[in-house]
Formats: C-alpha cells, sequence, structure tokens
C-alpha cells in the first residue's frame, strides 16, 4: 500500500483524500490548526499539525514525510519571501525523507492576463506578485535533483462550499464582461490528480482547466441567478484577459471532464437545490 502525504488539507487538500483512502491508499494531511486536526482524523486521515512559516522545521514532524508520494497544496497568499523559503529547506529536504515523487499544486495565474489563449507550451509572464511566488515555487521543484515532480496548475476552483454564484453578487460594473472564464470543478481537481498518481507522478506541467470559457458576464450572471442571488453587471470589453488550455489532461492522461459544459452544470446544480 503506497502511503501519500497531502500537505495542506484544506478545501482540495481533503477531498483529494478521501477520495485517495477509497481506493486503499493510507493517506496523512498536515494543517494548521488541532481543531482542523480532529476534523482529519474523524475523515480517516493521519493527521498532522505542520504550517509554511518562518518557523517550519521539517525535523519536528518527521513522520509526515515518510510517503512515496508528497502532495504539496498549501496556501501561499502568506509573505512569498517566508513562503518560498520554507519550500527551499522543504525541497532540499526530500533526499533525506527518501521522497521521490511530489504533486505541486499550483495556478493559472502564472501565466497573467496575457491577452491571448494559452496553453503548456506557453511561456508564463505571471503580472501578479502571487503569481510570480508560485513560478519560483514551481522552478524550485522541477529542478530539485532528488525528486520528479509533477506540476499542476489549476482553473478557478469551484464546486461544494466554492460556488462561483457568489463571486461577484450583486456587483456593478465588474471589468471585462467579454473574457473567457477559465475554471474547473473540485471533481475534476480530485480526477486529474488521481491520474497524475496512478501514472507514478510523470515529470511535466499540467494545466488543468476545463475546455468550456463562456464569457465572465454570461457565466456569472446565470451562476447568481441558479443561487437565487441578485446578478452583477458588467462592462462589456475585452481588455484583460487570457483562455487557459489544457493540452496534456486529455492527450496523456486521457482523461475527460467531469464538467465540461457550465451550462449544463448550473442548471444541473439548480434542479438539485
Amino acid at each position: 500500500m503506497e502511503t501519500i502525504s497531502i500537505l495542506g488539507c484544506g478545501w482540495y487538500g481533503k477531498a483529494l483524500a478521501k477520495s485517495l483512502l477509497t481506493q486503499g491508499y493510507h493517506v496523512k494531511g498536515s494543517t494548521t490548526s488541532e481543531a482542523k486536526m480532529a476534523d482529519l482524523r474523524d475523515a480517516g486521515i493521519e493527521a498532522f499539525k505542520l504550517k509554511l512559516d518562518e518557523h517550519f522545521n521539517l525535523e519536528t514532524r518527521p513522520d509526515f514525510f515518510g510517503c512515496d508520494i508528497l502532495v504539496i497544496c498549501s496556501n501561499s497568499k502568506m509573505d512569498g519571501l517566508i513562503y518560498l523559503s520554507a519550500l527551499d529547506k522543504l525541497c532540499f529536504a526530500l533526499q533525506d525523507f527518501g521522497v521521490s515523487k511530489v504533486i505541486f499544486v499550483s495556478s493559472i495565474s502564472v501565466y497573467g492576463d496575457s491577452n491571448s489563449v494559452v496553453d503548456e507550451m506557453s511561456h508564463p509572464i505571471p503580472d501578479k506578485a502571487s503569481g510570480m511566488i508560485l513560478i519560483k515555487a514551481e522552478t524550485m521543484f522541477i529542478n530539485c535533483p532528488y525528486i520528479t515532480a509533477c506540476i499542476i496548475r489549476f482553473g478557478g476552483l469551484v464546486g461544494p462550499g466554492r460556488m462561483p454564484g457568489r463571486f461577484f453578487s450583486a456587483k456593478k460594473n465588474v471589468p471585462d464582461g467579454m473574457a473567457p472564464v477559465n475554471m474547473i470543478h473540485l471533481e475534476d481537481c480530485i480526477g486529474i490528480t488521481n491520474c497524475i498518481i496512478k501514472a507514478g507522478v510523470p515529470e511535466m506541467t499540467i494545466n488543468a482547466v476545463s475546455p468550456d470559457h463562456p464569457e465572465r458576464s454570461d457565466f456569472y450572471l446565470k451562476a447568481a441567478l441558479a443561487e437565487g442571488l441578485i446578478a452583477p453587471t458588467f462592462v462589456p470589453e475585452l481588455k484583460s484577459w487570457k483562455q487557459v488550455n489544457s493540452i496534456y489532461v486529455s492527450s496523456y492522461f486521457n482523461y475527460q471532464f467531469k464538467v465540461s459544459n457550465w451550462s449544463e452544470w448550473l442548471e444541473r446544480t439548480n434542479r438539485n437545490k
């Protein structure tokens, strides 16, 4: 039985852990508080308290890093230098722990709003600090000589507890109403990650984004109405945007998206209320 450690059992990490448990994996999960540890234990996850901050010390919990695969999906919204410093410590300690396979969860924010269609062959040019930090983190693991790293760049995350109708509800004159959305449902986040694990964690970078890219105004209007919320209004313009496509999800893994039509998904979600 393979052991998989998930550094950061939040919205996505906990859902992934539950999926892996049903497949017979031994799953370890980290969180930042005692209360959340109890929640993980209740779900059958071996829980650890760890935080990627200035006090991050791998020696305090070496048992967490005793695993075949390490999934890193910790929050990068903290101070960038502290986050990168903690990841640097982790990267160069992996050999000592015997970890050879890493899945690093990143974001399509690394591309910036390039006013173009991009895919895995495109050179990322981030235009925000968060994207710049993630590019540095990705590069750190890609260049680490002791491991095989697979990078997943998720689109905007939606699913239970993250319903898109709330994102812009009641807001007025939201810019770039004609921009394409780049979203992915939690179910597909888990499905794609499972494919990566079953494939032995190949050394590659993957865009994980639904192939459906409706206009922002159309998508969020329907999303708000589906949840009975006040609809937002958008400026009908296309000034700052990107469309992120995925090559490898289908061509390499032969994965079929569970949610590939957002209008149908919103209608189905509304009917199931």
